[in-house]
């Protein structure tokens, strides 16, 4: 349901489906946005129509389900062609595949960080596909600094006295950052 995006959708133009496979979160959007549609869905099942979307945009989630070499294909099928796809995700540096994932990063986190993919892997992972064309990866800038600004709202939001979180920000500043992804949905050729 990317709800970091929901306020700007609340005053856009277009018109947003969305799909989250926790129910509490979409009867939460469904309450505060009546504008976006959104239903308890996972993604590897979406109730739509083949190319009935202009766009799909992930943010925050691709890490859960995107490295799935079979999940492009099925999203795909409800992008029309030359649709636009993008997405955010956590990223860590070596990729978890190449270098030692930091200790404190695991025991936060656990077997999720092995989806913290850099740049590169999540292009070549898309370029395998074949699906797409006009792909660009890139690590976000201030990815680190608005994660560490999340955290300290978080931790305000709860009167906590320490988060765990932004201390292993601090400590893994270089290491750990956001990937960004997008692409365009080939137009196939003509026979």
């Amino acid at each position: 349901t990317g709800a970091g995006l929901l306020p700007w959708l609340k005053t856009s133009f277009a018109k947003v489906y969305g799909v989250d496979i926790a129910p509490v979160l979409v009867k939460s959007v469904r309450e505060r946005y009546t504008n976006v549609l959104v239903e308890v869905a996972d993604v590897r099942h979406l109730p739509f129509q083949n190319d009935e979307f202009d766009a799909i945009v992930s943010i925050d989630a691709f890490e859960y389900f995107g490295t799935d070499v079979h999940l492009l294909p099925i999203l795909l099928r409800v992008l029309k062609a030359g649709g636009v796809i993008g997405m955010t995700t956590p990223g860590l540096r070596p990729d978890p595949y190449e270098g030692e994932v930091p200790a404190k990063v695991w025991t936060l986190w656990g077997y999720e960080v092995a989806a913290w993919h850099t740049p590169d892997w999540w292009r070549r992972h898309w370029e395998l596909s074949g699906l797409l064309e006009g792909i660009e990866t890139s690590w976000q800038c201030d990815g680190v600094e608005n994660w560490i600004l999340w955290a300290r709202a978080v931790r305000e939001l709860k009167g906590a006295e320490e988060n765990p979180l932004l201390a292993i920000l601090h400590e893994n500043y270089g290491q750990l950052g956001f990937v960004s992804a997008t692409a365009r949905k080939r137009v196939a050729a003509d026979p």
